[in-house]
């Protein structure tokens, strides 16, 4: 994994490999990105190098922009906004 930390030693943003691709197994995001406040701001979940996640749940969440996209092997289904019904189900 890689982390990087802001200047007053938070968590800024994490990133995990596998075989030199971007990857994470159990459903866990591979890429997370935080707000200075230590909460989460934006979620990517790949699978073997490609944005993916099954099950009808979206690979990338934006909790700052509020939208989520979903992705199949690296390809985009659709995109959708993020919203309070939704945010609670992911």
């Amino acid at each position: 994994a890689i982390i990087r930390y802001c200047t007053d030693c938070t968590i800024h943003f994490k990133q995990y490999w596998n075989k030199g691709k971007c990857h994470r197994e159990n459903d866990l995001p591979a890429i997370i990105w935080y707000s200075k406040d230590g909460t989460t701001k934006y979620k990517e979940y790949y699978n073997n190098g490609k944005l993916h996640r099954a099950n009808d749940l979206p690979a990338i969440i934006d909790y700052e922009e509020k939208y989520i996209k979903y992705y199949i092997n690296g390809n985009l289904i659709k995109t959708e906004p993020l919203n309070e019904s939704i945010k609670s189900a992911i």
